[in-house]
């Protein structure tokens, strides 16, 4: 079992079940990735613990969705993989032991399914998060671009989380886009001519 493994993190053969047992879970939920996380942020198992970039040995004790596992019982985030580099919804749940929290089951959802039914829409779709930060699109050249200026204690917290790994976060537009426009507006990219 998962605890099991927490309890006694060196011993191989509870490794290679947790593996095998977070390979079909991946499987059969049809996410990109499950794996376990002790109590100090330290991935002791993986669904992808047979691929080159496997999350095994990587410490994410600073990402929300371990934290508020941790503090608040579930843990929810997207943001960019540090170690794959490949966006996600990120759900996670404390593994317990009485009150005892051991350490944190993940499961990373992908989006592409649903950004590539967003492309097949015609219209120009985007979806942003609250700071205003473009996290998909039907275009994705559109992805990673902000409504507005970022505040500098919002990037700040971003370059803490690491929410969007290393991608340059810039302007959608030359001017700030308004949420509530009366008629349709102009806007051009940064490096583009207005439509």
């Amino acid at each position: 079992s998962l605890a099991a493994l927490l309890r006694d993190p060196d011993n191989k053969q509870r490794i290679d079940a947790a593996n095998a047992y977070l390979e079909a879970a991946q499987q059969g939920a049809a996410v990109a990735a499950t794996y376990l996380i002790d109590a100090n942020g330290l991935t002791l198992a993986a669904s992808n613990w047979r691929q080159p970039r496997s999350f095994i040995g990587h410490n994410y004790a600073f990402r929300p969705y371990f934290t508020d596992a941790v503090a608040q019982g579930l843990g929810r985030f997207y943001g960019v993989g540090v170690t794959t580099g490949e966006p996600g919804y990120f759900i996670a749940a404390p593994v317990r032991d009485g009150q005892q929290i051991l350490g944190v089951v993940v499961l990373k959802i992908g989006l592409e399914a649903m950004e590539q039914a967003m492309a097949g829409a015609g219209d120009i779709l985007l979806l942003a998060d609250a700071d205003g930060i473009v996290f998909l699109s039907s275009e994705r050249r559109l992805r990673y671009r902000t409504l507005a200026p970022l505040p500098a204690a919002t990037t700040a917290r971003l370059a803490e989380t690491r929410q969007y790994g290393n991608q340059a976060i810039v302007a959608l537009a030359d001017r700030p886009v308004p949420l509530e426009a009366s008629a349709p507006l102009r806007l051009a990219l940064p490096d583009e001519t207005p439509r």
